[in-house]
Parts: C-alpha cells; structure tokens; sequence
C-alpha cells in the first residue's frame, strides 16, 4: 500500500475526513510507525546486497554506487580473487597510511559513501564488496514503505493509534497501538526466517600479509578492543 491508500484506510476505519484527518498529519504519523519498525532490527536480511569495484592505480578511496534504490549502509567485507582483505579502523588506517605505500591492498577501511583500501592500489583488480543497504526515504522518497508488504496492516494500525490519542479516545488508541504490536512482531517473525545476519565489519585473522607491514594480528585485535 501507499501513503494514499493507508490514509484512505485510515479514514474509512475511523469514519472521519480530511478535516479531522488531514493529509499532513496522517504523513507524520506514517513516517513515524516506519522509522519504529525500522528500528527494531538491524541489519535487515532483505537489505542484504553485493556489488564490485575496480581499483585504479593511485586512487584508495572508492564510492559505491548503483545500489538502486539506496546507498550501502553497512559493510560486511570486501574480497578479491585471493581472498578476504582485512578490516581495520579508521584510526588504524591512519596510523598505515602515515607510512605511504603502493601495491596490491591487503587492507580496508569503511568510509560514509564507500571503502578506501591499503596499500594504494597499484593495478586494476576488482573487489566484491557485501554489505547491507540503507533503507529509501517514505513517504517522500517512494510510493510503498521499504519494508516487505505485510508491514503495510501495521502501519495503518499505528496511523489510527496516534489518530485516536489526539482524539483523546485513550481506549481505542491503545487498543490500535496492540493491533500495531502484535502486527509488527508477527511480521518481524516471518522476516527474520531464513539465513542469519552477518555480525561484519570482521577482521580476520592469521593472514600472513599483515605482519609484513609491521603489526602481528595479535597486535591488531590488541589495539581494536583497546580503541
């Protein structure tokens, strides 16, 4: 459902009009009840994604793009045809890049719109990055909430709640808001099914190209728990 048919749902449960249920008001408590389910999970196993880039000599940071319809929010890890590279912080990556080097990366850190890797890359090589994307904006940015379909019923219960608490009908708002409840964690049920989420960002251990640059893994797990 849209916002239109969830507001017209809304109105005909309530038998009220746009008078007592205006448009904008019903938008705010729509965007409310989508932001709360939002929050009750994350990541979301249906936001899981994966896409490539392409190193370019000389360049370490990386945008990704082309997640239709949002932007990668979470990385899990990012590999090449060797294997998983090595999560660090942004502040180790600091501490790496204060000793400049070139060649091929053994190393990434997540920044707000992309990954960087270390060493600079030296060569093209393509990288698998898995992560999980950021929700689309609703109702501004879309026509149905970007959740799976049976959330729709919830929303509409939440959207009466709160209209009926303005009303000052204390009864049938919480009776809505239980309906909205028992609606969201039944929803939250059937979409946690199926394979479990990654814990990710990771560092991996006992990788040989680590202790090349002058760190053993013991030294980094030291220092990433140690902050």
């Amino acid at each position: 459902m849209n916002l239109s048919e969830m507001s017209t749902f809304v109105r005909l449960q309530a038998d009220t009009d746009t008078d007592d249920a205006p448009d904008a008001t019903l938008t705010v408590y729509a965007r409310a009840a989508y932001e709360d389910i939002k929050s009750r999970v994350f990541p979301w196993p249906d936001k899981k994604i994966t896409t490539t880039v392409t190193s370019v000599s000389g360049a370490a940071s990386y945008v990704l793009t082309g997640l239709s319809p949002a932007t990668l929010e979470y990385v899990v890890s990012v590999s090449d045809s060797d294997g998983v590279l090595i999560y660090v912080s942004p502040e180790q990556y600091h501490e790496l890049v204060l000793t400049s080097s070139s060649g091929t990366p053994t190393c990434y850190t997540v920044s707000e719109d992309g990954v960087t890797l270390w060493p600079t890359p030296n060569s093209a090589i393509v990288y698998t990055v898995r992560g999980y994307r950021a929700f689309t904006d609703w109702p501004s940015g879309s026509d149905e909430p970007d959740l799976p379909r049976g959330f729709d019923e919830a929303i509409c219960w939440y959207m009466l709640g709160k209209f009926y608490q303005a009303q000052e009908d204390l009864e049938l708002a919480g009776n809505y808001m239980n309906d909205y409840e028992v609606a969201v964690n039944r929803q939250l049920s059937r979409a946690l099914r199926g394979p479990g989420t990654s814990a990710g960002p990771m560092i991996f251990g006992g990788d040989p190209r680590l202790s090349s640059y002058g760190r053993s893994y013991e030294d980094w797990v030291k220092r990433s728990v140690e902050g």
